[in-house]
């Protein structure tokens, strides 16, 4: 376990009646670590009726990973440049082109986010066209909750194997042709225009659609994230390619709703959403695509 700080801050407490010492420890979450623990907070409160003290809480944050960070940049020949110390000067010095920006961890490894966006607004297209089996299909397997830990990669070969189950010879290229966001990761990595190109590297294929639970880790950490685009959109002179720059819309997961089979999960993105999150649509609603890879 390494610590990565050490601080001291404040909070104030109010309560109706309250007098005595005490101490307590909880655990506590944030957007840029997994962990935070609340440690050695101490009080002091005057025995009156109605009171307001201050306490203070020390909290150490403890690293996700020993190396790579969500917002860290990922670089096409596999090396990074960390998060916090991207800017245009880095960006001008680094190794080779850059290809994804590291969304989230998952068993050691980091899952980036491609850069490349089909429009400069961002890439939107429809989980399955209407009348096709993917639809309406009910695949118990890829349906999303919280609780169901499942992968955007597993979400993708249950589709694939419903299909083969319901007799199709290609079920493949079918679930590819009725479902545009499956698609439009399956060709990522060799679609024209693609900056920087990818073929004849490992991240020519393998790209995927992340599940809610994956979404939700995107989602948590978007503002780290979001600065990396961001630089690297200023910086990207290409007036033919567009860079993400995650913006505030609504994102595709791969995961099915666990309520309807003609609907799938997605996750908004707003900075001042008032309603849930995490809401299902019909699948044949056009939403904006994040494409994820592990590296």
């Amino acid at each position: 376990m390494k610590i990565i700080s050490n601080t001291c801050k404040k909070i104030h407490l109010s309560a109706t009646s309250c007098h005595g010492t005490g101490r307590f420890a909880a655990t506590l979450r944030a957007p840029h670590v997994r962990w935070q623990f609340l440690l050695c907070a101490f009080w002091v409160l005057a025995p009156f009726t109605s009171c307001k003290q201050s306490i203070e809480y020390r909290i150490i944050e403890v690293e996700k990973s020993a190396a790579w960070q969500p917002g860290d940049l990922i670089l096409k020949d596999g090396s990074r440049i960390a998060a916090d110390t991207i800017t245009p000067t880095t960006l001008a010095a680094a190794t080779a082109e850059p290809i994804a920006v590291v969304g989230f961890i998952q068993n050691g490894r980091p899952v980036g986010i491609g850069i490349k966006v089909s429009t400069a607004s961002g890439t939107t297209a429809a989980w399955a066209t209407s009348g096709t089996l993917a639809y309406a299909a009910d695949i118990p397997a890829q349906r999303g909750t919280m609780a169901h830990r499942n992968t955007g990669k597993e979400n993708f070969s249950y589709l694939v194997d419903y299909y083969k189950s319901n007799g199709s010879a290609a079920p493949k290229d079918d679930a590819l042709t009725h479902c545009p966001v499956f698609r439009y990761a399956e060709t990522y990595g060799t679609t024209s225009g693609v900056f920087p190109s990818l073929e004849g590297t490992p991240y020519e294929t393998g790209w995927f659609i992340p599940s809610l639970n994956e979404l939700y880790e995107i989602y948590q950490f978007r503002d780290r994230i979001r600065r990396t685009f961001y630089i690297l959109h200023d910086c990207n002179t290409d007036p033919s390619t567009h860079i993400s720059t995650l913006p505030s819309h609504s994102y595709w997961s791969s995961s099915q709703s666990s309520d309807m089979a003609t609907q799938a999960y997605q996750i908004s993105f707003y900075e001042s959403y008032t309603q849930e999150i995490v809401l299902s649509l019909d699948k044949s609603q056009t939403r904006d695509i994040i494409v994820v890879h592990t590296f």
